[in-house]
This record gives C-alpha cells, sequence and structure tokens, in this order.
C-alpha cells in the first residue's frame, strides 16, 4: 500500500468514525438533524482538506469539534442577521422564528433545558457529556484553560440538574 492509499485510509476511517459524534453533538448543540447532518459533512470536507494539520494537532477529535462548532456559530449568526433584515424590510411584522429543536425528539426535555443554559455552558455540557471530549480536548475546542472547563462544567451540570427536575415537577 502506496503513502497516500495508507493517508486516505486514515482519513476515511476517522470520518467514518466522527461523522456520529459530531452529528449527535450538533444537535444536542440545538441544531435540527438535518443542519447537524449537513454541518457534520461540511466539517468533515474540511478535515480531509487540512488533514496534515488535523493530525498533527493534540487531539484531532477536538480540532474537529471545533471546526463543526465554529461552522454552527456561523451559521446560527448568519441566519440572525437574516432575520434583523427581514424584520426590517417588513418594517413592525413579527417573523416566525423557527426553533432547531423538534418537539418529537426522545430527549426533548433534555435539549429544552440544555437551551436554558448559556451557549458557553451548553458547549461544556454537549463536548464533556454528550461528544465526550476529555477537559484537555474541550479545553482546546472552546479556547478554556483546563480548570475553568471543570468548573464551569460542574455548575452547568448542576444548573442543568435544577431545569430537568423543575421540568419533571411540571409534568
Amino acid at each position: 500500500m502506496n503513502e497516500f492509499a495508507l493517508e486516505r485510509y486514515d482519513v476515511e476511517s476517522f470520518c467514518r468514525t466522527m461523522q456520529p459524534r459530531l452529528i449527535g453533538a450538533l444537535i444536542a448543540q440545538g441544531n435540527d438533524q438535518a443542519t447537524a447532518w449537513d454541518l457534520s459533512q461540511e466539517a468533515l470536507a474540511r478535515v480531509v482538506v487540512a488533514w496534515k494539520r488535523v493530525v498533527a494537532a493534540d487531539s484531532p477529535e477536538a480540532y474537529c469539534f471545533r471546526m463543526a462548532f465554529n461552522l454552527s456559530t456561523s451559521r446560527w449568526r448568519r441566519r440572525a442577521a437574516e432575520r434583523r433584515a427581514v424584520d426590517r424590510w417588513r418594517a413592525g411584522e413579527q417573523v416566525a422564528v423557527e426553533h432547531p429543536v423538534t418537539d418529537s425528539s426522545r430527549n426533548a426535555d433534555l435539549h429544552r433545558a440544555l437551551h436554558r443554559l448559556s451557549e458557553r455552558d451548553r458547549r461544556l455540557v454537549v463536548l464533556r457529556y454528550v461528544a465526550g471530549l476529555s477537559v484537555t480536548e474541550t479545553s482546546q475546542v472552546l479556547g478554556m484553560a483546563p480548570g475553568t472547563v471543570k468548573s464551569a462544567s460542574s455548575r452547568a451540570l448542576d444548573d442543568l440538574r435544577e431545569w430537568l427536575t423543575r421540568m419533571e415537577q411540571h409534568s
């Protein structure tokens, strides 16, 4: 097997392994399933293009999650700008904003509780406990010190438990 074939196999197996993890994390982050799939595909396409940088990173998985989350953030910002433009254009009309998480989701309560967290806390919970990244990998993705990841994750989990308890009491 030549060097290119081995390199291609490595990137392909990496992408196959990462895709379901990315989709799960992006859905938990607040994207619908179709958008999460699209964002994961875009992130993995970028992984292929930047493969030498990805494998040279301390954690290729963290590098990949960061790409996907950056794409998600860009999409949200773009959509927010589009909504503001439509609002200005309609001059006072209310614009319906699609909520990215559907109530038909098996974990609707968890998704609603996650969306009560700040974006930073939601990302911490998703990366640590949905995507299964280590403290170090999460700190690389979010650009935080590992100690900050630990303490902020703990507070975010406490807040999440509190919201889930409240939801359960109101059911």
